[in-house]
């Protein structure tokens, strides 16, 4: 693709692609978090 090497698509594809997913399985495991905060404020 553009006459680039393998490993330089690579780099230009894989690490914003693996961001995304990273970025994407944070939130879908902490969607169901609950705030600490709250419930420290009481005391």
């Amino acid at each position: 693709m553009f006459g680039l090497p393998l490993e330089t698509l690579m780099l230009l594809f894989g690490v914003p692609a693996a961001w995304v997913a990273f970025t994407v399985a944070f939130l879908v495991l902490t969607r169901s978090w609950t705030r600490d905060a709250d419930e420290s404020a009481e005391d």
